[in-house]
């Protein structure tokens, strides 16, 4: 006979569950506690399930089934939560099982403490590649055998919305209209459910017991799903709206709800696949921008856990492609520089027409930039412009550069999230306008009439290029002169393959971008741009303009002063092994392309391969978590990177 008023109302969704129903259904039907309703809610199973779930229904009156006309979970838990009686509601979701006390130690303590919700801990329980039931501590950040009431105790809202290892107070979730997101599928619908219950539950009671077994390695995570990737965003929106119904509720909860908000983001966005990551990282961005906007990202600073959020979440809106660059599954996943972030011009330059652009990447360099803006404004060509690109500074280098926006009208400023040096670079080339560009990094100087002697000479010879040395900036600045004398020499003036050739067979190849003027036509008409990489980014740079310009002279004059050591600090070494993988790569594009007569163009290319793989093979010698670092490149990549590391390349 079907009890009139049960103590507890175990809610049993389910969707093609049967090789793990009837086992999941035992240990129900089994429970010490005797006086619960099964409410079965399944939603046009096709492999059994529907057949097993009648049969324990003719034999058990405890036993409801619901046939759901939605394949939603939160469709088929509200379904239940109309149809049940019973004092508590339990879950358990099919493909899992319970201990035989799970629901009587439970209630028990409920009537005992007189609570809205009691919750204790469960088992990952796994059958591959051998059975294993690990313990899982989900409540240790909350007080155990203890009444509280959870707003008391911020840390509760945090915990994993695993609802299945609760019961909770059936009139509570009646009288504060608390019901499922009605999203598809499976779709994270305990998020919201967590949080409503959390801000309405006046009492709960923790217990340090394990009764679930979670079944752990049967999980069907969407992660490869497309339209799975913003069920999170629906849970956050459904909270959000209940809480707009509730204004003493957000006023007290919203602030902290963003830290647990912004936890939730960031766990979707691990989970999900690769190819959807960057999607996702721009929704996840776009509406923590729109929360600092209104202000409601300022956490209270006693709550010292959320330091950890809002140096996440500065990060993501401020420098996305840095975060996406440090925590992304695949790296080839990031969308080419140019589609990802516009970069905010914050001043233009006057000049209509200038004979240079100047192009000047700047990320932090308070203390080195004001040398390198004034050898720029101090050129004796006077018709140039100046362009700073900002990459993301966090110091005052932006604010640096903007104070002389009223002194010279020749100074473009540009201002983006850090994107790295390759980005920068690109964006002045996007936006100059003069017939020839120069590089000047951070702390370096041009010699005064560096622009002036260089568009002579490109000039009076047609070049594509002119290439000149640099020194320390230590050193004294040499005979202004001593160049003169290639300029009327035809024998100077060579193709850039040859001057390659020459530069490697002398051992003075230096591919440094700043140590040479470019023909801006030329660059463009060959679309030779700095690869989306973030470290070595000239060496690829150097490699396509050299080999494919027609006419360059390298002039023997130092114009250019480097303020400070070219090495860099080893640190982030993925990003450098992938920044190598990358130059490899292109290199060798290009070198299937060179004809097979030039066999000198052919042999010094290989030996500048087989340079980049030395440097990739030493990088990648030194790193410690060797297998995390694979994992960020795609199959196709790997299997490349593999030859590189193990000699087997092709050079």
């Amino acid at each position: 006979m079907q009890l009139q008023h049960p103590k507890v109302s175990i809610l049993m969704p389910s969707l093609n569950s049967g090789p793990f129903i009837r086992e999941c259904m035992e240990t129900v039907v089994n429970q010490t506690l005797q006086d619960i309703e099964i409410i079965c809610i399944d939603a046009g199973s096709t492999d059994g399930t529907l057949e097993i779930l009648r049969e324990y229904e003719r034999k058990d009156s405890r036993v409801k089934v619901i046939i759901s006309d939605k394949k939603s979970m939160g469709y088929q838990y509200n379904l239940g939560l109309d149809a049940a009686v019973g004092d508590y509601i339990g879950m358990v979701e099919t493909d899992d099982w319970i201990e035989a006390n799970t629901f009587e130690c439970l209630w028990t303590a409920a009537c005992r403490e007189d609570v809205d919700i009691v919750a204790a801990n469960h088992y990952l329980y796994y059958t591959k590649p051998e059975v294993r039931n690990l313990r899982y501590e989900n409540l240790n950040q909350c007080p155990y055998e203890q009444k509280f009431c959870p707003q008391d105790i911020l840390q509760s809202f945090a915990l994993k919305p695993l609802i299945w290892s609760a019961i909770y107070r059936r009139p509570m979730l009646q009288e504060n209209n608390i019901r499922f997101n009605e999203t598809p599928g499976a779709s994270f619908q305990d998020t919201s459910f967590h949080f409503m219950v959390m801000t309405v539950a006046k009492t709960a009671f923790f217990l340090n017991q394990y009764f679930y077994h979670y079944r752990y390695d049967s999980e069907t995570q969407s992660v490869n799903s497309g339209g799975k990737v913003y069920c999170m965003c629906d849970e956050a929106r459904y909270y959000e709206q209940f809480l707009e119904g509730r204004p003493a509720d957000k006023q007290r909860l919203l602030k902290p709800y963003m830290a647990w908000k912004y936890d939730k983001y960031y766990w979707n966005y691990l989970r999900i696949a690769p190819q959807y990551q960057w999607e996702f990282l721009m929704r996840f961005r776009e509406e923590f921008l729109a929360h600092r906007n209104a202000g409601m990202l300022e956490t209270d600073p006693l709550h010292t856990s959320f330091n950890a959020f809002r140096k996440g979440y500065k990060e993501l809106i401020d420098n996305p492609v840095s975060y996406f660059k440090r925590t992304c599954k695949k790296y080839c996943t990031i969308p080419k520089k140019g589609r990802l972030l516009e970069a905010e011009i914050l001043k233009e330059s006057s000049p209509v027409s200038p004979d240079v652009s100047i192009i000047i990447p700047l990320c932090n360099e308070e203390n080195r930039v004001a040398g390198s803006l004034e050898s720029a404004r101090n050129q004796t060509l006077k018709n140039i412009e100046i362009i700073c690109v900002d990459d993301g500074s966090d110091d005052s280098t932006l604010s640096l550069i903007m104070e002389q926006v009223d002194t010279d009208r020749r100074l473009t400023i540009l201002h983006q999230g850090n994107q790295g040096a390759a980005s920068a670079k690109n964006k002045g080339l996007e936006h100059a306008r003069g017939r020839y560009v120069l590089f000047l990094y951070g702390g370096d100087r041009l010699r005064e009439d560096a622009a002036e002697s260089l568009v002579t000479l490109a000039d009076e010879n047609g070049l594509d290029m002119v290439s000149f040395n640099f020194a320390p900036i230590s050193v004294k600045i040499g005979d202004k002169e001593s160049g003169c004398r290639h300029k009327r020499d035809p024998e100077n003036v060579k193709t850039g393959a040859d001057y390659f050739c020459f530069a490697c067979e002398q051992g003075t190849y230096a591919p440094f971008a700043c140590s040479a003027l470019y023909n801006r036509e030329y660059l463009v008409s060959r679309n030779i741009r700095f690869p989306d990489i973030i470290f070595y980014e000239d060496r690829a740079f150097m490699f396509s303009v050299l080999t494919r310009a027609s006419r360059i002279i390298h002039l023997e004059e130092i114009l250019y002063y480097t303020g400070r050591s070219r090495a860099l600090p080893l640190k982030k070494f993925f990003l450098r092994v992938y920044s190598y993988f990358v130059i490899y790569r292109e290199i060798l594009q290009q070198c299937r392309a060179f004809p097979d007569y030039n066999e000198r163009l052919q042999k010094n290319a290989a030996g500048e391969l087989q340079k980049v793989c030395a440097c990739l093979q030493d990088l990648y010698r030194i790193v410690d978590k060797k297998e995390e670092c694979r994992s960020r490149f795609s199959a196709t990549e790997l299997s490349l990177f593999d030859k590189l590391v193990d000699h087997k390349a092709d050079i």
